[in-house]
């Protein structure tokens, strides 16, 4: 039957996600055209003309950067001209389809008012921070796009498929994208699987399956494609990816000062008006994890296992918003994206836990 009130309502809120979609949109118009130097996007706009030039990343120019990231430009250039512009127009569709595929995962557990905030708040603080497609800002995406269904094991009904297919189909173009996000992914996505398994949520198996499914398609798949595209051999591969990046790793020493916390160490494109990233992710975190604890210590049955998951989870979560922070030479709102991003899937997983869905 017609319902007005629930039409008035979807009305509602139909135009405040446009009204929200267009405010994020307004900063890419602003600048998609501008550009004072190529720096960073100077090695994307190269690569993606000695692609289509017949060479191949890894084998005739060495670079850090996975291939995801020159394809996705080579195919912007293909569909909408060999063109700078080109990657700007792509990341455009990539921000409104981050912001919609967010807002639909979170929706039903958080109710869509505060989905689209959240959503936005991602969105906002990773694709919107760049001009073009970015591989940091789909890491971001890539993460919540694997944490957020996860968190909410087991499935039911049409969800089962979909959610399947939406997981394992991104872990393996995170796994072509940026290897920092790609662990964060794993770690808890092999987290999820095996508390859904521990509290019998789903069976043996089938938490072994599915484990054995991210190590296929977050690992095995996603390096075989680049080396079946860039016809590279391991070796170069790993010299390309793995060694080449591991000077960063002398970027982790400052996480044990305060200072690290209170100031972002890439504050590299001034004004930088949220300097504080560090303490904003770790005090998020350890707000939702005392609260979380909280609603678990007033319950009348308080499972262990419950509260041991509750400290993993915050701790991974510290651990995986720390080292971005650290290791991403990049604009810092992109780290405070990823811990909100982790955040809320601590925060999913009890929801799901306790069947409190919004609607």
């Amino acid at each position: 039957p017609f319902n007005s009130a629930r039409l008035r309502r979807q009305s509602i809120f139909g135009l405040a996600a446009v009204a929200v979609a267009a405010a994020i949109l307004l900063p890419w118009w602003r600048n998609h055209a501008l550009l004072r130097d190529f720096y960073d996007y100077g090695n994307i706009v190269a690569a993606a003309g000695r692609i289509q030039l017949g060479e191949k990343p890894y084998v005739d120019f060495l670079t850090p950067l996975q291939t995801l990231e020159f394809y996705a430009a080579v195919g912007a250039e293909r569909l909408f001209g060999p063109s700078y512009l080109s990657l700007t127009y792509a990341n455009a569709v990539v921000i409104l389809a981050s912001l919609a595929g967010m807002t639909a995962l979170l929706a039903r557990p958080l109710g869509r008012w505060a989905a689209l905030i959240v959503a936005a708040g991602v969105v906002g603080s990773s694709s919107m921070q760049h001009t073009i497609v970015w591989y940091n800002a789909l890491g971001v995406a890539w993460v919540a796009a694997v944490v957020w269904p996860l968190a909410q094991l087991p499935w039911r009904g049409r969800a089962r498929f979909a959610y399947a297919i939406l997981v394992l189909a991104v872990l393996w173009l995170g796994g072509m994208t940026k290897l920092t996000y790609q662990v964060a992914a794993l770690a808890f996505a092999a987290l999820f699987i095996l508390r859904a398994g521990w509290q019998k949520k789903i069976s043996t198996s089938h938490a072994v399956i599915g484990l054995l499914a991210c190590l296929l398609f977050g690992v095995a798949l996603p390096l075989g494609t680049e080396l079946l595209v860039t016809g590279a051999t391991f070796a170069t591969w790993k010299h390309n990816v793995l060694e080449l990046a591991s000077s960063r790793t002398g970027l982790l020493r400052p996480i044990m000062s305060v200072g690290f916390y209170r100031q972002t160490p890439h504050d590299y494109y001034a004004p930088m008006y949220f300097p504080f990233v560090g303490a904003w992710g770790m005090g998020l975190l350890v707000l939702a994890t005392v609260a979380i604890g909280w609603r678990l210590s007033r319950q009348r049955e308080r499972p262990i296992t419950e509260f041991l998951f509750l400290v993993i989870a915050a701790a991974g979560a510290a651990a995986c918003g720390v080292v971005l922070l650290a290791t991403n030479f990049d604009i810092a709102y992109l780290s405070g994206a990823a811990w909100l991003v982790l955040v809320a899937g601590v925060v999913l997983a009890k929801i799901a836990q306790a069947g409190q869905f919004a609607f």
